[in-house]
């Protein structure tokens, strides 16, 4: 869609809603005016707008926060994505035969979102959760999701990629980062070594759809709180793939006939 046809006003109370996150969980309307560099007028209809809409609430303290209303559609979004209710059962069962977390993801413009999450009860590890949206260069998903993308598309987003340095480990060059893809693409699978948290390690394989093409990546990871609880996550990538061969066989890959 071009920009130009964008409607300014709907726009800017998205910003406002993108504003809050976990670290960041309500706002004055001066802050919000600061932040988004907004007139105090314009900032103050939208916030009236989505107070009145349940997008947001207003405390006694005259801060505002999340409203409940948003949850209707994360419920409805997560439901309405067939990979997600076909890959829980396995996606629980993975967690608890290897004791590791496993997660779900999927390519969201330049990002991964992760869509369905079982965390270990052995490694606690409550950064990730459903909905939490990770950089692609440095995680495994990331990187198989992006491995595994038609030519074009892959192109299109790697040049539009910004490779943040997040860890000593991170990827931050172009041609580096090709060369990863590429080694991906060849081994069918992705490593993700420290790449994006410190003392993570993790392991990705693709899933396919009826029509040949990735749908999703699954993963396992293991937050070594100390370093005598190291796991050798690679040790565990025949279980890996062998789900994830599952899930993509009920969704139909094994129909895909490229001939």
């Amino acid at each position: 869609m071009e920009k130009e046809y964008l409607n300014q006003s709907l726009a800017n109370a998205f910003k406002i809603l993108e504003l809050f996150n976990e670290n960041n969980l309500e706002y004055t309307a001066q802050e919000i005016t600061e932040l988004l560099e907004f007139s105090s007028s314009s900032v103050w209809r939208l916030l009236q707008s989505l107070e009145y809409l349940g997008y947001l609430k207003k405390n006694n303290h005259d801060k505002y926060s999340l409203g409940f209303k948003g949850l209707n559609f994360a419920k409805i979004i997560l439901n309405s994505l067939e990979v997600r209710r076909v890959a829980l059962p396995y996606v629980n069962k993975l967690a608890a035969d290897l004791e590791v977390n496993v997660s779900l993801g999927i390519l969201d413009q330049q990002e991964v979102t992760y869509i369905l999450r079982a965390p270990s009860p052995n490694i606690p590890d409550t950064y990730y959760h459903v909905g939490r949206r990770v950089p692609l260069h440095a995680t495994g998903l990331g990187k198989i999701l992006l491995a595994f993308q038609i030519k074009a598309k892959q192109t299109e987003i790697i040049s539009n990629l910004k490779l943040e340095k997040i860890t000593e480990n991170t990827i931050t060059s172009q041609i580096e980062f090709k060369r990863e893809l590429e080694q991906v693409n060849k081994n069918g699978y992705a490593n993700d070594d420290e790449e994006y948290i410190k003392g993570t390690r993790c392991i990705a394989v693709p899933i396919w759809n009826s029509q040949g093409m990735i749908e999703a990546a699954l993963s396992i990871s293991d937050r070594r709180l100390f370093k005598e609880q190291k796991i050798v996550v690679e040790e565990n990538l025949e279980k890996l793939s062998t789900t994830a061969n599952k899930i993509s066989h009920i969704l139909g890959y094994s129909l895909y006939n490229p001939l």
